[in-house]
């Protein structure tokens, strides 16, 4: 029992992490972008990676354009970075359903995207 209590609060972990992440002004506008293109619920887990990979790609790019940064890769060799895109692409398909329902069932015509 003590075992998947464990793996429970592991799963957990994840998901506040990747939430409180996407929770910032880049995730929620990348959400709202990739919300009002779903059109279906079976969309929901292509639509978490595609927005997962484009929040990454705009971490990386947004301080180049607006810092005159220089490029930096992510990470890719560290597990540290794949357990974070675990954690994103979960905190995306939790806030992609939540603003999903709203527009599906609260908004009038929220029939989707093209």
């Amino acid at each position: 029992m003590n075992t998947v209590m464990h793996y429970l609060n592991e799963i957990w972990d994840l998901l506040k992490h990747g939430f409180v992440e996407i929770n910032a002004i880049l995730g929620l506008l990348v959400a709202l972008y990739f919300v009002y293109r779903m059109s279906k619920w079976k969309d929901l887990w292509k639509v978490a990676l595609g927005a997962t990979l484009i929040y990454v790609i705009a971490q990386v790019m947004v301080p180049m354009i607006d810092h005159n940064a220089p490029f930096h890769l992510p990470p890719l060799v560290e597990a540290a970075f794949f357990w974070n895109l675990v954690a994103l692409f979960l905190g995306f398909t939790l806030v992609l359903a939540a603003l999903f329902f709203v527009k599906k069932n609260v908004m009038k015509g929220g029939g989707g995207g093209h």
